[in-house]
């Protein structure tokens, strides 16, 4: 039977841990609402930017032709086409990437502090339950209960962090696609245009 002064402790350990999962819950509204709006937005335009420099490249070329001089390094145009095309699919897959890491990383934090939730209700119920029951009615049940969702809290939180691990490295990987494409397409179509320029 638990003392007067481990009863009191064992429910600020329940108050503290509901707390806890609510604080934890609030935060991750908070930055899904700001961090993920201005981060879509950035690779959005980054996207339309991408899409722009290669129709204004098409632009340019197709003047080029109509004036009947000849192209000069076709090649480095297409490869500047190729890795602006591949900057524009990091940039709108990493949105994609992203929300789901997102996702998933909050489920596993939401589920591992469920997780320490239980385990805390089940330490004051073998304890001190008097704390939950006036009378000992039922105590297995709720016990036996606590337990099976500590164990499903828990294998819920290894699987969102394997899903988290993962399209995390979905996430930042393409976000390298999408600014290493920018530049080396930007440098490709400069160089391009510049190496064209006197048959204007």
């Amino acid at each position: 039977m638990a003392t007067p002064e481990e009863r009191l402790k064992l429910d600020q350990k329940l108050k503290d841990s509901a707390k806890r999962v609510s604080s934890i819950r609030d935060a991750q509204i908070e930055y899904v609402k700001v961090g993920m709006k201005n981060a879509q937005d950035f690779y959005y335009k980054l996207s339309l930017l991408c899409g722009g420099t290669i129709s204004l490249s098409i632009t340019f070329v197709g003047y080029l032709s109509s004036s009947q001089n000849i192209i000069s390094f076709i090649w480095i145009l297409f490869a500047s086409w190729f890795c602006l095309f591949i900057s524009m699919l990091g940039s709108l897959y990493r949105n994609y990437f992203h929300g789901n890491y997102l996702h998933f990383q909050m489920q596993k934090r939401f589920t591992e502090s469920k997780a320490e939730q239980e385990k805390i209700a089940i330490e004051t119920i073998e304890k001190a339950p008097e704390t939950v029951f006036n009378s000992y009615d039922g105590i297995e049940n709720l016990l036996s209960a606590a337990k099976q969702r500590r164990g499903v809290y828990k294998e819920s939180a290894k699987y969102n962090a394997s899903k988290e691990k993962i399209y995390d490295f979905l996430w930042v990987n393409s976000m390298r696609l999408a600014h290493l494409g920018f530049i080396l397409g930007m440098i490709l179509t400069i160089l391009f245009t510049g190496l064209n320029l006197s048959k204007i």
